[in-house]
């Protein structure tokens, strides 16, 4: 993605004015695991009505009871190929009958709601017991999908900023869910920013009340992701940053570590690669069962995509290839499923 004058000229490293082609797009691809451990396709239980169906790209997957029924449902933030005006959402309820419908139609305020939601994030954002959506429409803010409690989704602004990358957390332990925001920081005309929009209590982010995490523009200034999780078991919640050059070249991780009392440190950067793969996903799971969570990362690289880094404690990181990580699966899986 590059930047200029602020505007954006490109999307997901596509620089173009193609249109999506509505007849070939795909659907979400659903797999359901079973008692064996085994996972099965399983499309014939997702049910698109809408007469034009299907995906462009879906940034975000959010998986939450937005309906209350005791089933996870399926928001898909969908930000489109080729252009920065993105493309109309998708949102799967789940039925009596054991499937999820495509609900837009019914449960969005705004059912063809198009914006280039690169970053999404789900959470109880006005603390009244219901999982509610927010996303990122680059120039504009974020904007907030407020559930009512049936899952209908009622959209509004809510303050934040220009930004790419997001996540929701409780980063101050006052009870509500703070905005971490991404923005690509090596334009120094935009008004992208990477840290925190403070949650007011009713789900609003305003642009004042923010703290701003250490930047590393000259050589990893390009956020494509981030994820919070709490690294050091101290109870309070850290970050992880996906960070890429310019033109997405190269892939880098930084972490941030919360010191309380809106007080951030950065522990730095661990690079992946130089060149290409910058990651998409960061998740966190124990691999080495040593009782510290560690990062699983995705990336658009078969050299980086699957990569471990291992947290040995106390903010020290190791890396684990691929390739080596395979071992690191096979332990993991084996702790899970002890008869497979």
């Amino acid at each position: 993605m590059n930047l200029s004058n602020s505007t954006v000229q490109c999307t997901y490293q596509v620089c173009s004015d193609r249109q999506i082609n509505d007849a070939i797009k795909p659907s979400p691809a659903l797999y359901l695991r079973g008692t064996d451990g085994n996972l099965r396709y399983s499309p014939k239980l997702l049910i698109d009505n809408r007469d034009n169906k299907g995906m462009a790209l879906g940034r975000q997957i959010l998986i939450a009871d937005y309906n209350n029924d005791k089933v996870l449902d399926i928001y898909i933030a969908d930000h489109g190929v080729g252009k920065p005006d993105g493309y109309r959402d998708s949102y799967f309820l789940s039925q009596a009958n054991g499937t999820w419908l495509e609900s837009s139609k019914t449960h969005l305020s705004h059912s063809n709601f198009k914006v280039y939601d690169h970053g999404a994030a789900t959470g109880d954002i006005d603390n009244d017991g219901d999982m509610d959506v927010v996303i990122t429409t680059m120039g504009s803010g974020l904007q907030c999908l407020i559930n009512d409690g049936t899952g209908f989704l009622k959209k509004r602004k809510c303050g934040g900023s220009f930004a790419f990358a997001l996540e929701l957390a409780d980063m101050d332990d006052d009870g509500d869910l703070d905005a971490i925001v991404g923005g690509h920081e090596y334009n120094p005309n935009s008004s992208m920013f990477t840290g925190i929009h403070w949650n007011n209590g009713r789900g609003n982010f305003s642009r004042n009340n923010k703290t701003r995490f250490p930047q590393h523009k000259k050589k990893w200034g390009t956020i494509p992701e981030l994820s919070a999780w709490d690294l050091d078991n101290d109870g309070d919640i850290d970050i992880a940053i996906s960070r890429t050059g310019s033109s997405y070249k190269g892939s880098a991780i930084q972490i941030i570590e919360n010191l309380g009392n809106k007080k951030f440190k950065d522990r730095g950067i661990i690079q992946l690669d130089s060149n290409d793969g910058w990651v998409y996903g960061i998740r966190f799971r124990d691999m080495d069962n040593d009782g510290e969570d560690d990062l699983f990362i995705s990336s658009y690289s078969a050299k980086t995509s699957g990569t471990v880094v291992i947290n040995n404690g106390n903010f020290d990181f190791s890396l684990v290839m691929p390739a080596q990580a395979r071992e690191l699966y096979k332990t993991i899986h084996s702790m899970i499923y002890p008869n497979y």
